[in-house]
């Protein structure tokens, strides 16, 4: 089935049938969250300051913002970012920000493999790819 696909085309089939299986094993993926992965954030104001204005671009922040707010799985996002900007720094510089074992506060263990990549998507756009070929292989092992 896969060789009729366009080179192009396989990572993004082959993510949407892993997400797929990871909805039907339960694992807690909205299909709001696969909207926001597919679309991505809408905001273009924030309502609080960026606190990380040196690395983290206003548009960047506002998404922030709106996935702490329209996510409950994100829930208190935006205020840990205030309070630990210096912390996700260091996911923003990380070479490999998927994989890092430097998640600020609980959301290290609190998000699963896809929200992760969420907020690579949000932090480090250009790291997604990445880590969805990282999200695919450890699903389908």
């Amino acid at each position: 089935m896969v060789r009729s696909l366009l080179e192009k085309d396989k990572l993004t089939f082959s993510m949407l049938i892993v997400v797929r299986i990871m909805q039907e094993e339960k694992k807690s993926i909205t299909a709001l969250e696969v909207r926001f992965l597919m679309v991505g954030g809408t905001a273009i104001t924030h309502s609080q300051p960026n606190p990380a204005h040196d690395w983290l671009s206003d548009k960047q922040w506002a998404i922030v913002e709106e996935l702490s707010t329209t996510i409950s799985s994100y829930k208190g996002l935006s205020q840990d970012f205030v309070q630990n900007h210096s912390k996700w720094k260091e996911i923003y510089n990380s070479l490999d920000p998927y994989n890092s074992l430097n998640w600020p506060g609980s959301w290290a263990t609190a998000l699963n493999a896809f929200q992760k990549l969420l907020l690579v998507r949000i932090i480090r756009p250009d790291k997604f790819i990445t880590g969805v070929q990282q999200m695919i292989k450890e699903q389908m092992d």
